[in-house]
């Protein structure tokens, strides 16, 4: 598979600090990095080259690159490049300090009808923007 269409010349690996993980699923992980540079505080999500192991699976990762570098809206991550090393894939992505909604939500025994009517408005704000640029949401949870 031809993994140079997530190459870029602006970061590589050395440019960050690792400050801990964010998260994992079944093909990626999540790590917190610093750029050394700036101190710019990143989300760096890493997948490894050798589970990319079938057409589906690649195809699936250039659809969620391009679908991120083409979203301008506040309730998407932004990307801010994509890079690649002999044994990973990575994606530089804004940082969310709170981490993720599903978190947010057990901190509640029950939910408050205010942040109902504000999260219920979020989500449909997204979902509303993805539907008109022509994306499904295929994996629409609180984690996501």
């Amino acid at each position: 598979m031809d993994f140079s269409k997530f190459d870029s010349d602006q970061y590589s690996r050395k440019n960050f600090e690792f400050l801990g993980p964010l998260g994992r699923n079944t093909m990626s992980r999540v790590e917190k990095v610093r750029h050394i540079a700036t101190g710019q505080e990143y989300a760096l999500k890493i997948f490894e080259k050798s589970q990319i192991d079938c057409h589906e699976k690649f195809d699936q990762l250039l659809t969620e690159k391009e679908m991120l570098d083409r979203s301008d809206h506040p309730g998407i991550l932004k990307i801010f490049g994509t890079f690649i090393d002999k044994e990973f894939i990575y994606f530089l992505l804004e940082y969310c300090q709170h981490n993720d909604f599903e978190k947010f939500l057990c901190r509640f025994s029950s939910f408050p009808y205010e942040l109902f009517r504000f999260y219920t408005a979020e989500i449909t704000s997204v979902l509303s923007y993805l539907h008109t640029a022509g994306t499904i949401h295929g994996n629409l949870k609180p984690r996501n």
